[in-house]
């Protein structure tokens, strides 16, 4: 960790914020790891303990650490961050956090689609479409169930889809380089509910638990609808932010 520059017009706490969250985001801790005490650090950067407790209530407000009443404080999981402002999908959030992800493809086959995804496609009930579900992983925790359903009949080359290893392969990549499809805009809706008990059993939590519930309708650079996706996120791991301008 680095010293403090006492010459500097920033704020001491600011700084030992600063110096602990570049130690954190460098993987030099780990989540879960704990950090020294105030004690500890207030020796080490020669201020008080109420300087050192205001960095560290920073970090708390920014997710970054987690207090435990009685044993310390300790480096949180890192969360994947949903940016509002920018269509992504789940690939390229975890890249944002350096993680690793993959998947377990639990459905890649032509389906008939549900009410709701017909409507938004456009079509009739007897039409198909694709549906790939994905049980989206970071590490060996899973993040979320993912539902995609693709509108092979405006775009009948993502039939091809069904004959690609998903497992690891972003599916706007894969969309952008294979087949020349541009996701351009989305419309999602956001709402919190409670997993059902099959949910649950996936995603490693309680029946009841409260999930983040996320459907998307996302169009192409011809402002056809691509795909309609369902996914259910878990809510501990998991963070929204959008950028508000004033009118």
């Amino acid at each position: 960790m680095e010293s403090v520059d006492r010459s500097s017009p920033i704020p001491l706490y600011y700084q030992i914020k600063l110096n602990l969250k570049r130690f954190i985001e460098d993987n030099k801790l780990k989540p879960n790891d704990p950090l020294p005490p105030e004690e500890e650090l207030a020796k080490y950067y020669k201020v008080s303990r109420l300087t050192v407790r205001q960095a560290m209530q920073e970090l708390v407000k920014e997710g970054l650490i987690y207090r435990i009443q009685g044993k310390g404080t300790y480096v949180a999981e890192n969360k994947m961050i949903s940016d509002l402002s920018h269509l992504t999908g789940f690939s390229e959030e975890m890249e944002k956090i350096r993680k690793k992800a993959w998947s377990k493809v639990l459905t890649n086959k032509l389906v008939k689609p549900p009410e709701k995804v017909a409507d938004a496609f456009h079509i009739s009930g007897e039409a198909k479409v694709l549906l790939l579900s994905r049980l989206r992983y970071e590490g060996d925790r899973p993040r979320s169930i993912e539902n995609a359903y693709l509108n092979i009949s405006k775009y009948p080359i993502l039939r091809k889809i069904s004959q690609y290893d998903m497992s690891t392969k972003s599916l706007y990549k894969l969309l952008k380089d294979e087949f020349s499809i541009y996701p351009t805009f989305a419309e999602e809706e956001i709402e919190v509910v409670h997993a059902e008990k099959s949910v649950a059993k996936i995603l490693g939590i309680k029946e009841g638990d409260c999930v983040l519930s996320i459907v998307r309708i996302t169009f192409s650079q011809e402002k056809i609808p691509i795909e309609y996706v369902y996914s259910n996120y878990r809510k501990d791991n998991f963070k929204l932010r959008v950028t508000l301008k004033a009118r």
